[in-house]
């Protein structure tokens, strides 16, 4: 009778292991992390050209200003940049990593077109993703093309010779 009792309860901790390692409802981590990155407050344009810009901006932390953040969301339009035209704002690839906060960084944007004014804005995410409000809006007008200047003169300047 002893023995059956030990085959019961081997039987019951091998079906209760069993249960543990279940893929179908796996335990989530729990991440309490609601505090979003800083909203970048002070962007703006810092050199232009004909087809490229760069901007200038202080990184936000993770949490506020403290930390790193994950990653940025940079966009431009030919008009003011909101919040309720943000999704169709053109999204910019290859945004910088995040710095520490505090810390200033820039990027160049390029393949714009010349004599073009442009908006721009960032949002910022942590690794939740918690997002930042929307930045500020700097803008700018690209440089016309080339580098020439149109001089003009009249018929009486010119010799007959």
């Amino acid at each position: 009778m002893t023995s059956r009792y030990l085959f019961i309860i081997l039987g019951l901790l091998a079906l209760l292991l069993v249960s543990c390692g279940d893929d179908e409802n796996p335990v989530e981590p729990v991440n309490d992390d609601d505090v979003a990155p800083a909203n970048i407050t002070n962007l703006s344009v810092i050199n232009r050209a004909d087809t490229e810009i760069t901007l200038s901006w202080t990184a936000p932390g993770d949490d506020g200003m403290i930390a790193e953040a994950d990653h940025y969301d940079i966009r431009y339009a030919f008009t003011a940049i909101t919040e309720s035209n943000w999704d169709a704002a053109v999204e910019v690839t290859n945004e910088p990593e995040p710095t520490v906060g505090g810390a200033t960084q820039t990027f160049t944007i390029t393949d714009l077109l010349p004599n073009t004014t442009y908006y721009f804005a960032i949002m910022t995410a942590d690794e939740v993703p918690n997002w930042s409000g929307l930045s500020n809006v700097a803008s700018t007008t690209t440089h016309l093309a080339g580098s020439w200047s149109i001089y003009t003169t009249s018929n009486s300047d010119i010799s007959s010779d």
